[in-house]
């Protein structure tokens, strides 16, 4: 963990709870090999995160148009 937290000035009990969390989220794997800790990104992951990006999204758009359409609707009564 100390690799990863030099170059970013953070501290060791820093990054550990931040790696923590994305391990939780399950984007980084962790593991223990002899005295080191190995963090692997899991790219699995993160197509899961694209596609519930892109749903949210599609979800976001739709419900803006659809303000958007009763805005216009209401001036057009005025």
């Amino acid at each position: 963990m100390g690799e990863l937290a030099a170059p970013h000035r953070v501290s060791l009990p820093a990054m550990t709870k931040h790696v923590g969390v994305l391990v939780d989220a399950g984007l980084v794997s962790r593991r223990k090999v002899g005295r080191t800790v190995v963090c692997s990104l899991r790219p699995e992951a993160f197509t899961e995160v694209q596609t519930w990006l892109g749903d949210l999204t599609t979800y976001w758009n739709t419900t803006i148009d659809r303000l958007e359409d009763l805005l216009r609707g209401s001036d057009d009564e005025h």
